[in-house]
């Protein structure tokens, strides 16, 4: 038995995706969810450089940071 031929036509093209949207901006929750701390979800009082930006309130950046390694964190101040 012979093969079939090869199709004489050009395969159609996948549909173009579309770009991606530009990202929009944060509402003013989650603004001013970006200022809880990461961990007990009070107002945070600096944001930790080293920990990726991280917001902390006092208490907890406290007791976080107490290990020599963390002690050396820079931080910035949250202006409210």
């Amino acid at each position: 038995t012979a093969l079939p031929a090869a199709p004489q036509h050009k395969p159609q093209q996948p549909p173009a995706s579309r770009p991606a949207a530009p990202p929009r901006p944060p509402s003013p929750a989650e603004r001013e969810m970006e200022r809880w701390c990461v961990i007990c979800n009070d107002d945070a009082v600096l944001w930790c450089n080293d920990c990726d930006g991280d917001a902390y309130c006092r208490r907890c950046f406290r007791e976080g940071h107490r290990d020599e390694d963390m002690r050396a964190h820079k931080t910035v101040p949250i202006r409210r």
